[in-house]
Parts: C-alpha cells; structure tokens; sequence
C-alpha cells in the first residue's frame, strides 16, 4: 500500500482497524477461491522464524550461501545483507508495512539447495484493499538474491503461508495471488523456478489459469468467462523474463505522499524511447543493480534515498536495463528495474 498517513492518528486508526481485518475481510478471498483442495495441492513448508519489529528485531537468518545479517534501517525498512558464494556482498533493503513489523519464515521455495526468505507484512488495509504483502528473497546460482514482492490476502501459519503450495508436486513452491478488479475476482498463480517467479498461463496441474469467479454477496466458487463488456485485469508481478530492455536515460522522482508516480524515460535497442510509471501505491517497484563487486536491491516502499542513489547510478553509468512485469493494463508500470553494467 501507498505509504501516505503516517501521522499519529492514522497509525492509531490502522491499528485499531488491524485486528478487524485479520480476523475478517483478508480470509474472504478464500470464498472466492475457485480451487478444491486437491487442486490446490500440499502446502509448503516453510521454517518460521519468528516475529519482528524495529524493538524486537530478529538479527541473523541462515539464507543464502553463507548466512545473513538483518538491521533496522529507520523504523519502517529492513536492510538484509550477505555474501554470495564467491563472497560478494550482497544487500536488500525493503519496507515493512504499516505496522513497522513482519513475520519471517525460511525455505528452499525453487529447490536449487539454497535457503530462501519469506516475510509477510500487514498494509494495515481494510474493506477490499489487499490485507498483507509477501516478499521472497531467493537466491540464484550465484548465491546473490532476487527480490520479489505481492499485495494480497496472504495468511500467515505456523508452518508457512497459506497460499504458498506445492500444486503439482516438483518440490517447487507456487504463489496463489488473488485481486479483484471489475466485478471479478482473479486468481492467477507464480511458480518458483530458478530464483524467479514466472506466472502461469495455461496448464497447472487440473486448472488453466487465469481463473474468474463472479463476486456474489455469498461464498462462490465457481470459475467463469467474463460477460461480454468486462475485463478484469490481474497485474504481472512476474521477474522470470523482462517486458523491456534498453538504458535509462533519466527519471523524474514522484512525491509518492501525493500519489504520485516515479517518470522512467527508457531508450530502446532502436532508439525509441518509453515513458514507464511504476504504480508507487502498493510501494512494491523494486530497482536493483548487479554488478562485479556484488548486487544491491531496494523497493520503492524502502528509504527514498536508497532508491534514488540506485537509480542516479543507473543513469550515470549507463547500465543496461531490464524492466519487468506490468501492473496496469496497457501501461509500461514494471514491479522490478533490473540494472547491470555492460558486458556483465
């Protein structure tokens, strides 16, 4: 969610409205939910952590090749560090909710025999206003991390999270993202493959996916078309394969406590330039920079300076780019800015 309101007297009403909404509206999806069961698969199973915030925060975590250290930056972001297998360091610095807190699991979501991070953390949102976000850190085979975000209705158990699951059995983790948009809700689902979250189109296990259930005023769980007329749209939060390449020519930075969005000018391959937004209100865009000494991550939700150092570097130094995913319909509005010296 956008991160405006932070004054005193929202914070009271958000955590007034927090223990209303996570006993309520964030498991109404789950009427929705056109998937049995059986369909959905076994749950994955993830190690809980523990629960944190800036005055419990949780220090260490076995992921990645060789361990991480977490520390609060201020007191809405985390900054996770470690080194890859070659013992480059690497960072990722991402917010944490309107709460200032999280919850922490670890597990192997793509089975490549390196451990991943999950957080999960309340929006502090209420009515249909996704309830939590979900943020993986998985790490590719370089033992450098790829950073992933969703806004949902994501649960959170004992032993994980109850939209992560095994639906076809491979030991790789699926992601069940609902949204609702134009009088349907939509449910769309990510494997993990290779440190990347590709979404599914088409075939997974007894479903095509995308699936539509009509929103009715009772539990409904039955797949349908569109009416003629309607187009509910679900965002591709997907990082497994870029929508556009090219180099940053400059940005504008957006006053996000006003709802506004960050400008990226990018200039193709053949000269064209694209104008993408990034939708700033869900504070998922994430920008990251690979390099030889390592690779640094933060996400939009993160401190400003984090991110704009990120992006003034990126311009200056003429990195390629690789813009991926698409948040709104028909619009260039990627969820990660992926960043790399040439050649590299």
């Amino acid at each position: 969610m956008r991160r405006f309101g932070r004054s005193v007297s929202c914070a009271l009403l958000v955590a007034a409205l927090w223990t209303i909404n996570v006993r309520g509206f964030q498991h109404e999806h789950a009427d929705y939910l056109p998937l049995s069961k059986a369909e959905l698969g076994k749950p994955f199973h993830l190690k809980f952590i523990g629960e944190f915030d800036s005055e419990h925060p949780i220090r260490t975590a076995r992921i990645g090749p060789s361990g991480a250290q977490l520390r609060f930056t201020d007191q809405r972001s985390v900054m996770i560090t470690g080194r890859d297998s070659a013992g480059k360091q690497w960072s990722v610095e991402s917010w944490v909710g309107m709460l200032n807190s999280g919850s922490l699991y670890v597990g192997d979501l793509d089975a490549n025999g390196i451990a991943d991070a999950v957080l999960i953390v309340s929006t502090g949102g209420n009515g249909l206003a996704p309830s939590s976000h979900i943020k993986t850190i998985m790490f590719d085979s370089s033992g450098r991390p790829v950073f992933f975000e969703a806004d949902g209705y994501f649960r959170a158990e004992p032993d994980g999270i109850a939209e992560l699951v095994d639906m076809d059995g491979d030991t790789r983790a699926e992601l069940v993202h609902m949204n609702f948009d134009d009088g349907y809700w939509i449910t769309n689902v990510y494997k993990a493959i290779n440190a990347r979250w590709q979404k599914i189109a088409g075939r997974l296990g007894r479903r095509d996916f995308p699936l539509f259930t009509r929103f009715t005023y009772r539990p409904n769980h039955t797949a349908v078309s569109p009416k003629r007329g309607r187009h509910p749209f679900g965002p591709d939060l997907s990082d497994n394969a870029p929508r556009l390449t090219g180099r940053l020519v400059s940005y504008e930075w957006a006053n996000v406590e006003q709802s506004g969005n960050i400008l990226l000018n990018l200039k193709r391959a053949n000269g064209k330039t694209v104008d993408c937004r990034p939708d700033s209100w869900y504070s998922s865009f994430a920008v990251a920079i690979d390099g030889k000494q390592g690779r640094r991550i933060a996400s939009l939700g993160s401190s400003d300076d984090s991110v704009r150092s990120l992006l003034n570097e990126i311009v200056a130094k003429r990195y390629d780019v690789s813009l991926f995913g698409q948040r709104i319909s028909n619009s260039c509005s990627p969820e990660l800015l992926w960043a790399s010296p040439r050649g590299h």
